[in-house]
């Protein structure tokens, strides 16, 4: 009888243990296929449309769904494997699990509702596999740390290290888009002519645009970067002095995160954050441009103010400041984020936002009328008024219409929320740095320049003040969970591999495609053929001589006194329009039937080309693809234009 009592003690413990583990094992692939969905739809992110068309996507490509929930069910085992404990919390939990199998079916379900809320899924896939990765990474760290530490690298070299490492990265992604003629005349060209023309200490009157160069921004920045061209004359000069000055801002956000939040790694790990950014990568693979330069001293200034040394400040502040008229308000909003943290060092930067706030008047008011009568010429907020009090006049009578503004239309979302999703939105937990992030809001999103709402040079500020604002953010994070201890001080370290998880996602597989700096080669790039055809062709013009040349072919010819576009202004207008300007300004005419026309269509050069041998020009050289025309010329075959 006893014997018996046993057996069905042990029958029911078993069948108990079962009950528990069945549930669990049911929890585990629950939410494995929740993460295998979302996961998916991160993958395949730049297909993505909440309407059928996703849906039917789905259906033909259903089996790739549920080879990523396997991979997460076997990630998640493996996880089981190497901490027991907090992974045995998730699944057994239910309070735990249910949170989190809501959260992420919430999350898949938004964009649904709206494609811009794919923003939210990639910080949140990064969450997921940073958890069920974080054992193996401490492993992983801990080795890791024991290999450097018997590299011996000095502490001092590392922010060194950093510099050279994304200035390298950034000089030949960008000097390699130049290489195949991905740079266009706006806005290497136009301002390689100017920088060229300082360095021959003569005034920059930019034929490209048609004005002095200081009539179009206050760029004084160009006066540091000239001399450079004494040692190289090229337009590659100013991509290598953007990487510089770019890859130079990676020094002191690696020396901040280290010193804020105790760690090399983490250190390191924003140092990628900072490079890879997705704003960021968009302005160092857009040309050359001054608000990119800007945007690479902007480091600085919070690190000369961490490090309590005034004159540095200060000097830091004035570079950015000279850079663009745009970047002295940036400097402005920083020096109030500045202000507002404790010390006596505060009033350093309560000074250098006066300072800045007298010399933004003054630039407005008295050096642009000095360069050009009607003064600034890109006010372009034609919905909200004609100049700053019609447009705070705006704001005030309606500022409902004027906060509508910022996201309508939809395509300004973009560029509102990726700095955000870059750093996994971490930076909200350092609320002061929307003060820095307000003017360049403004500019961009209340503008009717579209061009300003996604890419180019104009998020380089808000993806550099989006980096500095989640270092603040981490160590808040870090800070709060000190103070609650247990589980939480575990969740808080792993912040930072979320952060740079979510950069990553973001940067690579968003709605709006891969960064420029992750691809080798843009589908606009010149095949090898026409690439080594232009360039004999180029080799012919005289270095004297007043050129027009199409968009790709002009920064390789801005280095002298006369050169222009091959359309007149902003391309409006007939044909005629544009062949009686050529023939008006150019000697010689360079074009490539097998490159872009911007901003015509394509085939406007060979149309061109045909109209200026009527006008009196000759084809001097034809090669390939590639068209030599000289004013007066005798004329050979040309095969390109035929």
């Amino acid at each position: 009888m006893e014997m018996g009592s046993l057996k069905n003690h042990l029958a029911k413990n078993h069948l108990a243990r079962l009950g528990r583990q069945l549930p669990a094992g049911l929890r585990l692939l629950s939410l494995a296929w929740a993460l295998g969905a979302l996961t998916q739809l991160v993958w395949n992110a730049d297909r993505f449309s909440h309407d059928g068309r996703y849906l039917e996507f789905l259906r033909e490509h259903g089996l790739q769904g549920w080879i990523f929930a396997v991979v997460w069910a076997v990630l998640f085992v493996f996880r089981q494997r190497l901490d027991a404990g907090v992974t045995a919390r998730l699944f057994c939990h239910t309070p735990t699990f249910t949170i989190s199998l809501v959260g992420i079916l919430v999350v898949l379900a938004t964009p649904f509702t709206n494609a811009y809320f794919t923003h939210v899924t990639h910080p949140t896939l990064a969450v997921a596999m940073v958890w069920v990765l974080w054992p193996l990474f401490e492993r992983g760290y801990t080795w890791a740390c024991a290999r450097v530490g018997e590299l011996c690298l000095h502490r001092a070299w590392e922010p060194t290290l950093a510099f050279v490492v994304c200035a390298c990265v950034i000089f030949v992604q960008s000097y390699r888009r130049h290489l195949w003629f991905g740079t266009g005349g706006k806005d290497l060209g136009l301002f390689h002519q100017s920088v060229w023309l300082l360095s021959q200490l003569e005034s920059p009157h930019n034929t490209v645009m048609g004005m002095h160069a200081f009539a179009d921004h206050l760029e004084f920045v160009d006066i540091l970067a000239a001399p450079l061209q004494w040692l190289w004359p090229s337009a590659g000069a100013l991509l290598l002095f953007q990487a510089l000055v770019v890859g130079a801002g990676a020094a002191p956000v690696f020396s901040l995160a280290r010193m804020r939040l105790e760690s090399r790694a983490a250190g390191w790990a924003l140092v990628v954050v900072y490079l890879f950014g997705v704003d960021l990568q968009h302005a160092v693979m857009f040309d050359w441009n001054p608000t990119t330069c800007g945007a690479g001293i902007i480091p600085w200034v919070v690190w000369f103010f961490r490090e309590r040394r005034p004159v540095a400040f200060g000097v830091a502040l004035g570079l950015v400041a000279i850079c663009k008229e745009n970047l002295v308000l940036y400097a402005l909003a920083l020096c109030l984020v500045l202000a507002l943290e404790k010390g006596k060092e505060r009033r350093w930067a309560m000074v250098g936002a006066a300072t800045l706030a007298v010399f933004f008047v003054i630039e407005m008011k008295v050096l642009f009328p000095l360069f050009r009568p009607d003064g600034f010429r890109h006010f372009r907020f034609e919905e909200l008024g004609n100049g700053p009090l019609e447009m705070l006049a705006a704001v005030v009578a309606n500022p409902y219409r004027a906060f509508s503004m910022l996201f309508t239309p939809g395509a300004k979302v973009d560029g509102l929320l990726a700095p955000l999703s870059t750093v996994a939105f971490v930076c909200l937990l350092a609320p002061r740095w929307f003060i820095a992030f307000a003017p360049i809001v403004f500019e961009r999103f209340w503008s009717t320049h579209s061009n300003r709402w996604w890419g180019y040079h104009y998020g380089a500020g808000i993806g550099v003040f989006a980096t500095l604002a989640a270092i603040d953010g981490l160590v808040r994070l870090r800070q709060s969970a000190r103070s609650r201890g247990g589980q939480a001080v575990e969740w808080s370290r792993m912040a930072v591999p979320v952060v740079v998880l979510s950069c990553l996602l973001v940067s690579t597989l968003a709605r709006f495609g891969s960064g420029p700096l992750w691809s080798w080669r843009q589908s606009y790039y010149a095949t090898s053929r026409d690439r080594r055809d232009a360039m004999d062709i180029l080799r012919m013009i005289p270095t004297e001589a007043s050129v027009a040349a199409q968009n790709h072919l002009l920064p390789y010819l801005s280095g002298r006194a006369q050169i222009y576009q091959i359309v007149l202004g902003d391309g409006a207008g007939p044909l005629p329009r544009h062949v009686e300007f050529v023939s008006g300004v150019a000697e010689f005419v360079v074009l490539d039937v097998a490159q872009s026309a911007w901003p015509k269509p394509a085939a406007f050069a060979k149309e061109l080309g045909k109209a200026l041998r009527e006008r009196g020009y000759g084809v001097k050289a034809c090669q390939g693809a590639a068209v030599l025309l000289q004013r007066g010329a005798i004329g050979i075959a040309c095969t390109a234009l035929d």
